[in-house]
């Protein structure tokens, strides 16, 4: 078999979900009944808290949103009381919603051209294996817990706010702050309407704070998501650049113009974009290696996408994006390295065993493992 059959599609990959809404984005309860039984705590409800603290101790001086962080994608689970003090049972989650697997397609399929989709994300509690928890306050960076969830009643430390200088990335924007209250209103149903999945009502809420407040880089940039949604990409590029021109530190319209690069196979810009956010922000989200060893593979840069994929992996400990194995699998193959290639399949296989496309890679995998046999044969 020739490496040709491994060749992908143009590589466009689908925006990561927890990074679509500003983390004041409402989420609605779900149903345990899907989750899976875990050996330690079954399929009961987790209570998770903890505190947040400003640089030097004291508590923040209004609520501040917690976020769990899994492999680059950011979700709102709770929010502080006045003493900075946060809880928050795990495990009441959208029940139409999907697991990410459903969410971005599958395998080699997300590794096509796709519209982009809107929802929540079920978590199960076995996902929660390599998350952290974060504090979001515009202005600040905050300090990460890991979710080391060891009993149904767990208390995970403390978290620090510290002002960020120059070049600090965040998924808040301080602009949101700044935002008179009719825009702040507007967004803050806007979001709303987008959890309900009201895309036409979201769409006219994000519209009127954006143009109520131009600076509003949030809205812009949730804006621009929803109308990428819509394959309205020009008019979704023009509104992520908006809310670059706003907030030069914010990470979502810099996904946003990667993702638009992607869907139009302009891997040259995707690749700008790339750069560009890294110079603005001191911390990557780490989604961004995917997108540049995707932009990479597309120009036949083999060893830069190789080298991207492999970073990415290493920070997707949660293997959110399982289809990032699939593409170093496709990468080793072209480079004829098969057992490498057969063993990247396996980790797919492995991280999302019933995917829509776990019979085809099975398949895949059984001719890369002959050709490897192969190889070895000729090589005695």
């Amino acid at each position: 078999m020739s490496t040709s059959s491994f060749r992908l599609a143009p590589i466009v990959v689908l925006i990561c979900l927890g990074l679509f809404s500003e983390s004041s984005a409402q989420r609605r309860p779900g149903s345990p009944s899907t989750v899976p039984p875990n050996p330690t705590i079954g399929e009961q409800v987790i209570l998770i808290s903890g505190k947040v603290v400003m640089k030097g101790g004291a508590p923040p001086p209004v609520s501040v949103a917690i976020e769990k962080v899994c492999s680059g994608s950011v979700r709102r689970v709770a929010n502080t009381d006045s003493k900075g003090e946060f809880q928050f049972a795990w495990g009441q989650w959208n029940s139409d919603s999907q697991n990410m697997q459903d969410a971005s397609e599958s395998g080699r399929q997300a590794l096509d051209s796709q519209p982009l989709q809107l929802g929540t994300v079920q978590i199960r509690f076995n996902d929660l294996m390599g998350c952290e928890l974060q504090a979001a306050y515009p202005g600040y960076q905050s300090t990460r817990v890991p979710l080391d969830i060891q009993r149904a009643d767990q208390r995970v430390g403390t978290l620090e706010l510290i002002a960020m200088g120059e070049g600090g990335n965040s998924t808040v924007s301080l602009t949101t702050l700044e935002a008179p209250a009719e825009a702040r209103n507007a967004y803050e149903k806007g979001l709303k309407a987008l959890a309900q999945g009201n895309l036409g009502e979201a769409e006219r809420l994000l519209e009127k704070a954006a143009s109520t407040f131009p600076q509003f880089a949030a809205a812009w940039s949730d804006l621009g998501m929803l109308h990428l949604q819509q394959n309205l990409v020009e008019r979704a590029a023009e509104e992520f650049t908006k809310g670059i021109n706003a907030d030069p530190h914010l990470v979502k319209p810099y996904l946003g113009m990667i993702n638009v690069a992607l869907r139009k196979e302009q891997w040259q810009e995707a690749l700008r974009f790339a750069d560009a956010m890294a110079k603005q922000n001191a911390m990557v989200s780490p989604i961004c290696f995917l997108y540049v060893a995707m932009a990479h593979y597309n120009l036949g840069h083999l060893e830069a996408a190789e080298a991207s994929v492999i970073r990415f992996l290493s920070l997707d400990t949660a293997h959110v994006r399982p289809d990032a194995f699939l593409l170093l699998s496709t990468i080793l193959a072209k480079k004829r390295d098969y057992a490498g290639a057969a063993e990247q399949d396996r980790n797919y296989l492995k991280s999302a065993p019933n995917a829509a496309d776990a019979e085809q890679v099975k398949a895949e995998l059984k001719k890369l493992e002959g050709l490897s046999a192969a190889n070895v044969t000729k090589s005695d």
